[in-house]
């Protein structure tokens, strides 16, 4: 068989099967995932709150903290989020509220107006941390030295007068990254003879 004769046959094929697939997702329809409103609004915001019927968001479903980087008015302002590896690394952020203004008043909660955990997603690495706040509203803390990776840092706090709240971001150790066996499971935990 020649070229121009293998060709022919091949869009044949092609449009054939392209036909079959048309005429097999026109009888099938379209695959129903309830496109209500719920399906298109984030659960934990205002917008939530107004397609449930709850305007006060007391009825809204939440979001499990840690898990947005912006819920319940507030913003975690990162402006790096990439860190170099194998050395301790200043990290700078900021809490805003919906007006993008930072806020500079939070109430002590477990001793400390703010508590930062970074988790490295190998589950291995981890650091619990209380960085201090500047007049302007920025928080710094010194990282220790992290192997390189992807990690989510998880800012908790409440803003004074207001309800508790859990954000989160994603942080870039750069460079090569190493496999890490994860630890075996367990239902204890020792440290420092505890």
């Amino acid at each position: 068989m020649r070229a121009p004769a293998k060709l022919a046959a091949f869009a044949a094929v092609l449009a054939i099967v392209t036909g079959g697939g048309a005429v097999v997702g026109a009888a099938a329809g379209p695959i129903d995932v309830g496109g209500d409103e719920d399906h298109d609004v984030l659960a934990g915001t205002e917008a939530a709150a107004e397609s449930t019927g709850a305007a006060d968001g007391s009825e809204a479903e939440e979001l499990p903290g840690g898990l947005a980087v912006a819920q319940a008015g507030y913003r975690l302002d990162v402006p790096s989020a990439a860190l170099p590896a194998g050395e301790p690394a200043w990290f700078r952020f900021r809490v805003l509220d919906d007006a993008g203004v930072p806020v500079t008043r939070f109430d002590v909660e477990h001793e400390k107006r703010l508590h930062l955990v970074v988790v490295g997603r190998n589950l291995v690495d981890y650091a619990h941390l209380h960085p201090t706040m500047a007049a302007d509203g920025e928080w710094t803390v010194e990282l220790p030295a992290l192997p390189a990776g992807s990690y989510r840092a998880f800012a908790d706090f409440r803003p004074t007068g207001d309800e508790a709240v859990t954000l989160g971001v994603d942080l870039t150790v750069t460079g090569p990254t190493l496999a890490v066996d994860v630890p075996a499971p367990s239902r204890q935990a020792s440290v420092d003879g505890y």
